[in-house]
């Protein structure tokens, strides 16, 4: 673990396994890292140069944050800068969630299948379509409305009866139902 903290700092994949292993991220959000990777090395290989890959994959205010990562660490490969810009939504999407499954430690629970059954269970009882935004191809994201009972199928996992507290999934829609 000791080397993990030394060279983290270098590679994006070392801090989400750092992150992962320490339980502060859970183990699905290398899924992301995988699509994430696969998606940008498409692009990369049609010709496209990184300010192109981040503008054929993000819409502003994001493009612009990322470009000004990618200008201000050279050194670091666009994949690594749009990991770090995932991992952080992410940890800011689950950290009500990573907070209370340290404070309570559930008994044989891993992180991700707590962060996993909390987000279903937030979802079941949401009656507004969330927005969800998914990688449609190596250039283009879908941004559209469903359901909580489509997320839950996506995730093929049971949805939890007990009540949660309300959590944001995505940005609720105007007038959806």
């Amino acid at each position: 673990v000791a080397g993990l903290d030394r060279l983290a700092h270098a590679d994006a994949d070392l801090r989400i396994f750092r992150k992962v292993l320490r339980n502060q991220v859970d183990q699905g959000f290398w899924r992301v890292r995988t699509r994430l990777r696969q998606t940008v090395r498409k692009l990369a290989s049609e010709g496209l140069e990184p300010p192109d890959i981040v503008a054929s994959m993000y819409q502003e205010p994001e493009v612009s944050r990322l470009l000004a990562a990618l200008a201000a660490r050279p050194d670091q490969g666009v994949e690594d800068v749009l990991l770090d810009f995932h991992l952080e939504q992410h940890e800011e999407l689950i950290a009500p969630l990573v907070a209370r499954y340290h404070a309570t430690r559930p008994e044989r629970t891993s992180l991700s299948t707590y962060v996993r059954s909390e987000l279903l269970a937030q979802a079941a009882h949401q009656t507004a379509k969330v927005e969800v935004i998914t990688p449609i191809s190596p250039t283009k994201l879908r941004s559209r409305a469903v359901s909580p009972s489509v997320v839950a199928r996506r995730l093929k996992a049971p949805i939890s009866a007990q009540a949660a507290p309300p959590l944001r999934l995505g940005k609720q829609l105007p007038g959806a139902r």
